[in-house]
């Protein structure tokens, strides 16, 4: 075998070998007896017991040969070879609970020969691809030697294909070499081109490699100093890399797996050796760098490991044996966006260098001497390889005559990892291939993800001193398209403020109805009226530009006469809900600093309003406004003038401010106008409540173009109600509250489909869509009503982007687990950006960050807050332009779409593990059961823990008892439990017959109620049955515990692998059961174990069942009876 460089095979030669003399020798052992399995062989045989289907590690190799071949010398060669090989011909066996390996005295080879000349050319070589995949994907029979296969197909007189495979645990990459080295000159001996009549003997097999290895390694200083580096070096705790994918993950064996290949340009081959020749280092340092920066920005994670093979081949009597050598060494990557690409790189360089005078500590050796936490969601330590290929060339030292040997691509079926990668370096340049499960990744995200490795290899190689931070990972038309084509073009925002373009609309319909409450009714022309006399009144009380002047109402026509009063007074009002709490209401009047406020004698009562601020009842009855003039007043306001100040809660639990400009509300409402698409036809809903900010896109667009507006009352209407309004009003548009929505969808959906009148558009706005809610609609007959998912924070002017869920409702696309929150809407520019600022690629999770001229002014007399929220926008073309970090973790689609993830304050960590509470609530939601689904984080003795709060559709069940709860509770936790992994799952259960809400109809978190310890699993329950109490002294036996109860998990006792293996076998001795291992990694807790185990208790015994029936029913006999039997 040769390579094109220094890699760490040869590095680690050169190392070992000089101390090969201190190096105990491997000595030939007895052969008839079992042999234990290396370390490596051990981890293979766990995986293959663990599903014994899987083709995970066949290592499959394909040949095209082309010229006169013999078959029957070409089988009598492989049989030489797999003779000269014990471990081709060795089975894996089981004494005592412990794999062995022997050889195999029955195994006979035979060389499969199948003639594909009478078929035409295209169909023999689809036939020649489904025999390459069948060979690929046939499981191997471990018990049943010999463990390598052969197929020969004749494709045409003088071309064959000849197709071998092998499992992993008796061959490894550098074996290929070896195996087709011997197979040539078997192959010669075979058709007499080489006097001898057989292969050279071996001095020592790989079974007696696997004692040496057994006898040597598992004790000594050397071990002991090798384990004590590999725990200083990576801790004891270890991330799991959580790479975004483009599929859930399911609970699947399969892992199907796909492939990525890749030639790098033979340019940046130049680039990279230059680089290397500068700083004494190898491609592989180079390569994997590229690949630890490239997870670091796909995963937002700078700790993490990587997994590098290594051929452990240092002794020499390992050099020429076929068998599974190859170790796993493990890199931690630990990387700080400020270290420059050279100093990661001269730090690889020495941890490379350590790695290797540490090499023979195996991985499976050094897992045993690690804390981590074991899961059977994903492999231990690492969850990617990095493979460093050593060039083959064994290609053409397979020649006879004019027999010439072609190598046949061949992936393998399986996924061993989410992701890894295999790269080299031919004569021809650097070269590739990603292996990828296919379940997780689509093929468009993996080719993007190897573009991107390679643009970090070209930005290292060619600015080695830049940050890491500022290494390149997009070309600049990706870019340009993620910053600039994915955003609307500039917006023209009018000068004419909204109040001024109301009164144009009032002069052009006056007589046209404006609002509606009830049976009340309001013309433009009184509304243009009754607000132009209230403001002379305010300018006479000091309002004016930048003046606030705070507005507490009901709901009501006075409310919508005094918004736009305190506008053309030229000040900014400030709502003020009657329902919240005093002391919150005292806040926000003293931090806002108003001096006026604007209310209605029965609110003003209920209020405790500071001495300082002017008091103003309104009331349209009265006539207390007849003194003031009809006109409008002759106010100026800037572009840059408050508009008003709404008040959102904040992290100190007191809300805070935002100042909002005129310039902010005009163009926001051009913008609506547009996505609303209004006309002066259209009757829309005043939904929200003044202080929610939905409440200013839902009045002022409609009255720029002349609408009529619905104004729902104090009380939040039924589904039935809604429906009358939307009947009895010709309601047309509505822009409801994301709860609200969900309710109204699952009511309707409910009554089934009906008529809807001329209701034509309904958005969701405020927090997360349900994607449920989205199949309701079109149950509910809704398709013909555009169904809008909006999305806005408060400081960015209402709503900054929008989806039309068409597609969705009508089933062209399939339901995601969380809504898409769509494209920017004008006015905004919309970056996904990663910790540093720096724009990410489609698919990769950043955070939100919002710019344009659409931006809040700042946060009230809050000057620290605002520094950190808006930050410079780098992006824009806007000078001194701002972003508004919103703390929304997003991701794009390929086609620039963006899809909402979560908060990043609601994303948690429980057992290491990174978890968004909105993909739990998502799945809660598919549950049949289920009505309204919330899941928080509680702390506890044990860490976090996840608690879910449930409205199921049994109204009943809320305050039903515990009993009856706990049943009904049941279905769900199961299939909560078969769509997410372990960790994901809520530990308390709380059910509600609804969700407290604020008054803005959002969910109120602070008003849950603690969760009852009695629903959530108990500390210790014993084994009640026997089956149970056998179950738990085997894992007591095993676990080496005192107590293991039935909620107890095998994992958290301290089990691994190894020992589930044991657990295994007693269960067979034991209890005559075959158990599956992976029903052991897949059960929760003893509890859901036993119930497996009675479950293929009854299933194996049928017979057994049978003949204990018929024994009973004779013994029931009498003698008689018995002759009688007879006698028929």
């Amino acid at each position: 075998m040769t390579a094109t460089h220094d890699i760490q095979d040869d590095e680690l030669l050169a190392l070992l070998l000089g101390d090969e003399a201190t190096v105990p020798r491997i000595r030939p052992r007895d052969s008839a007896l079992p042999a234990p399995l290396s370390y490596a062989q051990q981890r293979l045989w766990i995986e293959q017991q663990y599903d014994p289907s899987s083709s995970a590690y066949n290592l499959p190799r394909a040949f095209l040969l082309k010229g006169q071949l013999h078959a029957q010398a070409l089988e009598s060669a492989l049989a030489h070879v797999i003779e000269r090989h014990q471990i081709l011909r060795s089975r894996f066996v089981e004494i005592n609970g412990q794999p062995f390996q022997e050889v195999d005295h029955q195994a006979r080879f035979c060389l499969d020969r199948q003639d594909l000349r009478t078929y035409p050319a295209a169909e023999r070589k689809a036939m020649l691809d489904r025999q390459v995949q069948a060979q690929n994907t046939e499981p191997f029979d471990l018990s049943r030697g010999p463990l390598l296969r052969a197929q020969l197909l004749q494709l045409a007189d003088q071309e064959h294909a000849l197709l071998i495979t092998l499992h992993h645990i008796v061959s490894d990459a550098w074996s290929n070499a070896i195996l087709v080295q011997d197979l040539c000159e078997a192959y010669r001996i075979s058709t007499g081109a080489r006097p001898h009549q057989q292969l050279p003997a071996l001095a020592v097999q790989y079974a007696d490699y696997a004692q040496w290895q057994r006898d040597n390694q598992a004790s000594g200083q050397g071990l002991e100093s090798g384990i004590a580096y590999w725990q200083s070096y990576l801790g004891d705790d270890f991330p799991v890399l959580e790479l975004p994918t483009d599929q859930p993950r399911l609970k699947t064996t399969g892992q199907p797996a796909a492939h990525c290949h890749i030639q790098l340009p033979q340019a940046l081959k130049q680039q990279v050796d230059s680089l290397c020749a500068r700083e004494g280092i190898t491609p592989f340092i180079v390569f994997l760098a590229a690949w630890q920066i490239l997870l670091s920005r796909y995963s937002g994670q700078q700790d993490f490991c990587v997994g590098v093979p290594n051929a452990t081949r240092h002794l020499e009597e390992t050099q020429a044996l076929v068998g599974c050598f190859v170790s796993t060494q493990v890199y931690r990557t630990r990387l700080d966006s400020r270290m420059s690409a050279v100093e990661l790189l001269r730090r690889l360089r020495k941890e490379s260098q350590a790695a290797l005078q540490h090499a023979d500590i195996p991985f499976e050796l050094l897992l045993d001497n690690l804390s981590f936490e074991r899961s059977a969601e994903h492999a231990p330590i690492f969850q990617t390889l990095f493979n460093w290929r050593v060039e083959d060339n064994t290609a053409t030292l397979l020649q006879l005559g004019d027999l010439v040997l072609e190598f046949i691509d061949s992936d393998l079926p399986q996924a061993k990892f989410d992701l890894s990668i295999d790269a080299g370096s031919s004569p021809t340049g650097f070269y590739a291939s990603i292996e990828y499960n296919a379940e997780l990744f689509d093929a468009a995200t993996v080719q993007r993800m190897a573009q991107h490795w390679q643009n970090l290899i070209q930005a290292i190689s060619q600015q080695p001193e830049q940050a890491l931070a500022d290494l390149a990972l997009l070309h600049p038309l990706e870019r340009q398209q993620i910053l600039v084509d994915w955003n609307p073009p500039a917006l023209h925002i009018s000068k004419l403020p909204v109040h001024q373009r109301i009164a144009a609309q009032a002069a052009l319909t006056p007589d046209a109805v404006a609002l509606l409450l009830g049976n009340e009714r309001l013309s433009y022309r009184q509304l243009e009226q009754q607000a132009n006399r209230l403001a002379h009144r305010l300018i006479a009380e000091g309002a004016g530009p930048d003046i606030r002047v705070g507005v507490a109402f009901e709901r009501s026509i006075e409310m919508v006469v005094g918004l736009l009063a305190i506008l053309k007074a030229g000040g900014a009002y400030v709502p003020l809900d009657p329902e919240y709490p005093q002391d919150r209401l005292t806040h926000m009047m003293q931090d806002s600093g108003v001096g006026l406020l604007l209310t209605q004698a029965a609110i003003g009562a209920r209020l405790s309003i500071p001495g300082h601020i002017k008091v103003i009842h309104l009331s349209l009855d009265a006539g207390d406004l007849s003194a003031y003039a009809t006109e409008a007043p002759a106010t100026h306001v800037d572009p840059l003038n408050l508009a008003y100040v709404i008040y959102t809660s904040g992290s100190t639990g007191m809300p805070k401010g935002v100042d909002i400009s005129h310039e902010a509300l005009t163009g926001h409402t051009d913008v609506a106008i547009g996505y609303f698409q209004l006309s002066a036809q259209d009757r829309v809903l005043l939904f929200s409540s003044l202080n929610f900010d939905g409440f200013i896109e839902q009045l002022f667009p409609a009255l720029c173009v002349g609408a009529g507006v619905i104004i729902r009352g104090n009380e939040v209407w039924d589904s039935e109600s809604f429906y009358r309004e939307v009947i009895d009003n010709g309601m047309t548009v509505a822009d409801l509250s994301t709860a609200y929505w969900f309710l109204i969808a699952q009511e309707f959906a409910r009554k089934g489909p009906r008529d809807y009148g001329q209701l034509r558009q309904v958005s969701a706005t405020g927090e997360a869509m349900p994607p449920e809610g989205v199949k309701l609609w079109a149950q509910a007959g809704l398709n013909h009503v555009r169904l809008l998912n909006t999305y806005g924070p408060t400081e960015t002017t209402v709503t900054a982007s929008f989806l039309d869920c068409a597609e969705y409702v009508s089933g062209v696309r399939s339901l995601p687990t969380l809504m898409p929150i769509g494209t920017p809407l004008g006015g905004r520019s919309m970056y996904v950006l990663d910790d540093n600022l720096e724009p990410v690629p489609a698919g990769v999770v950043g955070e939100l960050y919002i710019g344009g001229p659409l931006l809040a002014r700042a946060y009230h007399d809050r000057p620290a807050l605002t520094a950190e929220r808006f930050v410079v926008d780098a992006f824009g073309q806007q000078p001194g332009g701002r972003l508004y970090r919103t703390g929304d973790l997003v991701h794009y689609r390929a086609d620039g779409v963006i899809e909402y993830i979560g908060r990043a304050d609601h994303q948690v960590k429980i057992r290491g593990f990174r978890i968004e509470l909105g993909e739990i609530e998502a799945r809660l939601l598919q549950c049949a059961e289920v009505r309204e689904g919330l899941v928080v984080t509680l702390d506890s003795a044990n860490g976090k823990q996840l608690a879910a709060y449930l409205v199921p559709c049994d109204p009943t069940l809320a305050s039903a008892d515990l009993d009856t709860q706990k049943a009904r509770l049941a279905d769900v936790r199961a299939q909560l439990k078969a769509s997410l992994p372990d960790y994901m799952q809520p530990t308390f259960w709380v059910l509600l017959a609804q969700l407290p809400l604020t008054p803005n109809g959002k969910l109120d978190r602070k008003a849950l109620p603690a969760p009852d310890p009695a629903l959530a699993h108990s500390d210790y329950v014993a084994p009640a049955t026997e089956l149970q109490t056998r179950l738990a002294h085997i894992w007591q036996e095993v676990l080496k515990v005192e107590r293991v109860g039935l909620h107890d998990n095998f994992f958290e006792l301290g089990g691994h692998s190894l020992l589930a293996t044991q657990v295994v076998v007693r269960v067979r001795e034991q209890l005559g059961v075959e158990l599956p291992i992976r029903d052991l990694f897949g059960a929760e807790h003893l509890l859901e174990l036993a119930e497996k185990v009675q479950g293929l208790q009854t299933a194996a015994n049928p017979l057994q069942d049978e003949l204990a029936r018929t024994l009973a029913l004779l013994k029931s006999l009498s003698s008689d009876d018995i002759e009688d039997l007879i006698s028929q």
